[in-house]
């Protein structure tokens, strides 16, 4: 399970006037507040992945052969705010069945060959604020 938030202010941390600070009692300066009327990328994230695997072995373990299947789900929104107001661009709910797969031949007791294959569903990235689509995500892949 994996869950991201995200609200990706160009501003940054930046403060209206300069303070000093203490890092082992941090109090934090001013806030800009003209920074408010600036544009924000907005991410609602939620992944949630089930798997299974098995291996097989033969010949007293010389050969191993390892299947599984994952389950993943994403849902995923973005958006774009300007002057406080809130405009959803983009909605994806995907799920899909991926697959993995193991192989093993161990040469002799200290040395073995391996090689894997593995699937997976990713989130698609979201076109930032300098595109001219701006706060466009694109499908999971």
């Amino acid at each position: 399970y994996f869950r991201e938030d995200k609200n990706d202010n160009p501003a940054g941390n930046n403060a209206a006037e300069s303070w000093t600070a203490n890092i082992y009692d941090p109090a934090w300066g001013p806030e800009d507040s003209s920074y408010d009327n600036y544009y924000k990328l907005l991410v609602d994230s939620t992944q949630i992945s089930y798997g299974i695997a098995d291996t097989l072995s033969l010949a007293d373990g010389k050969y191993q052969l390892t299947l599984g299947l994952r389950r993943q789900s994403i849902d995923y929104e973005s958006g774009i705010s300007w002057n406080g107001s809130a405009f959803p661009t983009t909605k994806f709910k995907e799920s899909t069945y991926t697959p993995a797969i193991a192989a093993l031949y161990k040469l002799s007791n200290s040395a073995s060959l391996y090689g894997n294959y593995t699937e997976g569903l990713t989130n698609g990235k979201t076109a930032g604020s300098g595109a001219a689509n701006a706060g466009e995500a694109f499908e999971p892949q």
